[in-house]
């Protein structure tokens, strides 16, 4: 979290959205599983793409901050119900802003899984 937080104050983006993606992969490894860490393996060039689309969207370095502080708050609390739900919601509510964003450069609205798609 420190080196995100540091990228962050420098507002380097293409620093922020490579600490953004080790902050997350970090969670992965702590967490011991080998399974988890397969799958993670698998789509991991998809999360770092993401990751590198989605961060320069912010508008404010305090938002990718206060999302990673409250999930790393969480997780070192052992409160795994906040961790979950946190990181739940920092995941669609980052989506939709992507999605937003690609449906406003491309004219076609993209298919969520709480909507139909239209075209």
């Amino acid at each position: 979290l420190e080196n995100l937080v540091n990228a962050c104050q420098q507002e380097d983006w293409v620093k922020i959205s490579a600490e953004d993606y080790r902050f997350h992969r970090q969670i992965v490894l702590m967490a011991g599983n080998q399974r988890l860490t397969s799958q993670y393996n698998l789509i991991e060039p998809q999360i770092r793409m993401y990751i590198t689309a989605l961060d320069p969207l912010f508008e404010e370095v305090e938002i990718v901050i206060s999302q990673h502080t409250a999930i790393t708050r969480a997780i070192l609390s052992g409160d795994v119900e906040a961790a979950g739900r946190l990181s739940e919601v920092h995941n669609l509510v980052d989506g939709r802003k992507l999605q937003s964003h690609l449906e406003r450069g491309s004219g076609i609205t993209i298919a969520a899984a709480d909507r139909p798609m239209t075209i």
